[in-house]
């Protein structure tokens, strides 16, 4: 049986009525840092998976696909809008995290939803979700000022 795939929606850009803006998009620790960077006054909405640690009261996040390298970039994560905020344990935990990053110096994170998983199944939603956003996500329009 022969299989049709219609991915003319990829081409269709984000438009001023359906603004990017709208949507948690999926990215890593690395690009995050230089996406912010890129963008100091921006406010980003995006989704990621990392390694969240408790270093001195304040939360981390580092990339998951990191493991075994000395000098990873870490973010700070802000926990102001949780309802009920992570428990600061010794041991670092594996969630996805939906939020906002902002330039204040450095980037901050401010978390709105953590999902805590199991080290598995975080690499697990880490890959497929990456696969989805790269073979998936919308264009954004030139003209489009969202």
């Amino acid at each position: 049986m022969n299989s049709f795939r219609n991915d003319n929606y990829c081409k269709k850009p984000f438009t001023k009525e359906i603004p990017q803006a709208d949507f948690y998009t999926h990215i890593n620790i690395y690009d995050l840092i230089v996406k912010c960077k890129e963008n100091i006054e921006k406010i980003i909405k995006f989704r990621t998976v990392g390694i969240i640690e408790s270093i001195d009261g304040h939360f981390y996040i580092k990339d998951i696909n990191s493991i075994g390298i000395a000098k990873r970039p870490r973010i700070i994560v802000s926990m102001a809008y949780m309802k009920t905020p992570l428990q600061n344990t010794i041991l670092p935990y594996t969630a996805q995290v939906f939020g906002t990053i902002q330039w204040k110096g450095r980037p901050v994170i401010y978390a709105y939803i953590i999902q805590v998983h199991s080290p598995a199944i975080a690499l697990k939603i880490n890959e497929v979700v990456g696969t989805i956003t790269r073979r998936h996500l919308a264009e954004r329009s030139e003209d489009c000022d969202v």
